[in-house]
């Protein structure tokens, strides 16, 4: 018998813990009320139109809206799309997915049945004749003809609904009927089949909704709602109340609300009526109002956005200068223009030389409804994120503890310089000027790093074991957007 060659050489190797990703900022989430997607599941994650057509209707505002993100250049690569309760829902079987869908097999039963409990009631579905029918839809709408509530085929599986709404509404999975044709086996609407019931869902306001959404998926970081949720709109009256109760939604987070506009108050100088106006007034700081004409401006100019790359050199934008596929310019006089300006609304237009006749379209002036910068907020978003979850991983992974000391301090600070650095390599910020003190201090590096020393701790804080004070500033890089040349010409 051999001696274990452990005895010799001992090799162990453990696993370090996987990091923390940092949180990503090109993901929008539109939020729409059709039946597309259950209440149940809230939301779906899409990576091209192709796979939003595979869902929804080429009519349905969730796709119109999909397809002006999906339009943009870059293209960026994942849209979410989320259901709210507009108004109170009624209880719901999702059949399975293994549904019989041989249409002879269906022809051949003329009293078809099942049982099923409908709010609290047994019902019993019979006389189902499936004899003259042609497709899944043609099955559905028999089994509805003989059902209290609605059945529909989604293309997959039946979709059984009561009528009864709000959240004493209830269904239950479908059981053999005591006469005729059981068809619950051929509609997979067994409890062993897969599928899945809920109940009725109350009204819920715009905050609701989105709360109810975030507990299913907070990865998104902007939002914006189909059209019905608008100060005005061409294919709906809209609802201001909603645009502000989502903003207000917003701010509270580290989340952004993309606000789509047509309000021609917004275009009116002194107009105190239009949601511009009252979002300016509340200094907003992460709602960003597009006017546009067309449907979903704000949904374009927010896409443009998810394309960069944070983690790259020289890869932020202005979101000023930036163009809206899909969608036409307005024709705007500059004083509509600056009525806009003046309530920080942003708005898509023609920008040319009368001398020329040419012109191309762009956005203008890209700000939030507080005026600041939309690039700056996104910008600083990211920056706290980077370093929030770069120092925790560097706590959370590494394989000896962080002594409490000048030196274990002075590790924690070089995460934070990597951080502060890439800020500069993508554009972020750069060096330059800033006061600190009262003093107008150069940053070669963009940044400059202040730690407190470990001796100055309180006893309170060396036996809590918190660092010492880090701090830092860094300088913003900007953008220009304007320009002044003066010349003198001489012979």
């Amino acid at each position: 018998m051999s001696l274990d060659v452990n005895r010799i050489v001992d090799v162990q190797i453990s696993v370090s813990p996987l990091a923390l990703a940092r949180a990503g900022f090109g993901i929008m989430n539109v939020i729409g009320k059709s039946d597309v997607i259950p209440i149940s599941e809230r939301l779906r994650a899409y990576n091209s139109i192709t796979e939003v057509a595979a869902d929804f209707a080429v009519t349905d505002e969730e796709y119109l809206a999909a397809q002006i993100f999906f339009s943009q250049i870059p293209r960026p690569t994942t849209l979410y799309v989320s259901r709210r309760a507009d108004v109170a829902l009624t209880a719901e079987l999702l059949a399975g997915a293994n549904a019989e869908q041989t249409i002879a097999t269906w022809t051949a039963i003329a009293d078809g049945a099942f049982d099923i409990d409908l709010d609290a009631a047994e019902e019993n579905v019979t006389g189902c004749d499936f004899s003259a029918v042609t497709d899944m839809d043609d099955v559905a709408a028999e089994i509805a003809s003989n059902f209290t509530g609605t059945c529909t085929w989604d293309g997959t599986r039946f979709v059984l609904r009561g009528t009864a709404t709000g959240s004493t509404a209830t269904i239950s999975f479908a059981n053999a009927p005591a006469a005729g044709t059981d068809i619950s086996i051929l509609m997979d609407a067994l409890s062993t089949d897969g599928g899945t019931v809920n109940d009725g869902v109350d009204a819920e306001t715009i905050a609701e909704s989105l709360n109810a959404i975030e507990a299913v998926n907070s990865k998104w970081y902007g939002f914006s709602f189909t059209s019905e949720v608008r100060d005005a709109s061409v294919t709906s009256a809209g609802n201001a109340a909603d645009c502000l109760d989502a903003a207000a939604w917003a701010e509270a987070r580290t989340k952004t609300f993309w606000n789509n506009s047509s309000d021609a108050n917004t275009l009116v100088t002194g107009n105190t009526t239009s949601i511009s106006y009252q979002l300016e007034q509340l200094d907003y700081n992460r709602t960003a109002t597009v006017y546009n004409e067309g449907d979903y401006p704000a949904v374009s100019l927010f896409a443009r956005g998810a394309t960069v790359d944070f983690n790259a050199t020289d890869s932020t934008i202005t979101y000023k200068f930036k163009q809206l596929p899909g969608l036409s310019a307005s024709d705007l006089s500059a004083s509509k223009a600056n009525a806009a300006e003046v309530v920080n609304a942003n708005y898509y237009a023609n920008f040319g030389t009368q001398l020329s006749g040419d012109s191309v379209s762009i956005l203008a002036e890209g700000v939030m409804a507080n005026g600041r910068f939309i690039d700056e907020v996104v910008g600083i978003d990211w920056l706290q994120n980077a370093i929030q979850t770069d120092v925790f991983n560097y706590l959370f992974q590494s394989t000896t503890k962080i002594p409490q000391t000048d030196e274990g301090v002075s590790g924690i600070a070089q995460v934070l310089e990597n951080s502060l650095a890439q800020a500069v390599t993508n554009g972020l910020a750069a060096a330059g000027n800033v006061v600190i003190d009262n003093e107008s201090v150069f940053l070669p590096k963009g940044y400059e790093i202040f730690t407190g020393l470990v001796e100055d701790q309180s006893q309170a804080d060396r036996e809590a074991r918190k660092a010492p004070p880090i701090g830092f500033v860094i300088k913003g890089a900007g953008a220009i957007h304007s320009v002044a040349i003066t010349g003198t010409f001489v012979r």
